[in-house]
């Protein structure tokens, strides 16, 4: 998924489900040394790999005038190109996202796992929600998980936040 072909280009949906295995946290300054390029390194430095148990929604937005916009240059990756603060509110069919200020309110529809449609061909922005399974919060934590993909190359960039249990 970090660096699909330009024959293979991301495809929304593909990311929507359970995901098991382990993830590997590429340093900081590794990571900005790579991320403008069109393909990851075969080799770079991590931070070394750790258990990952989540399900993640994927979700589409079409018109380019619509989308969340990009968080500063200097921010964007540790924030996964989002603005700090959003506010998500998850429907039926999708997720409505704003900001305390009340200048951005915005709705991107869901998609559905493993079936990426014709109409998602055109996606303007795609970003990602997720948590930790119940289950495995109890051994690995619980986080909530938000990201963005990079149409271009597919590259994924997932903020993770722990949650607090009671």
């Amino acid at each position: 998924m970090l660096c699909s072909s330009p024959y293979f280009p991301y495809q929304p949906g593909s990311a929507t489900g359970s995901w098991k295995g382990s993830c590997i946290m590429p340093f900081d300054v590794a990571y900005r040394q790579w991320s403008t390029e069109p393909c990851v390194p075969s080799q770079f430095e991590t931070t070394g790999r750790r258990p990952l148990y989540i399900h993640l929604k994927e979700y589409v937005c079409y018109d380019r005038m619509s989308i969340i916009p990009q968080d500063t240059e200097e921010n964007g990756m540790l924030n996964a190109w989002l603005p700090p603060d959003l506010v998500y509110f998850e429907h039926g069919n999708g997720i409505e996202v704003s900001d305390p200020k009340g200048t951005l309110t915005t709705f991107y529809e869901s998609c559905r796992e493993g079936y990426p449609s014709k109409r998602q061909a055109p996606a303007a922005d795609v970003i990602i929600i997720g948590k930790t399974d119940e289950r495995q919060s109890a051994a690995w934590g619980s986080f909530r998980v938000r990201g963005r993909v990079r149409l271009s190359d597919g590259l994924v960039v997932l903020l993770w936040t722990s949650v607090s249990r009671p």
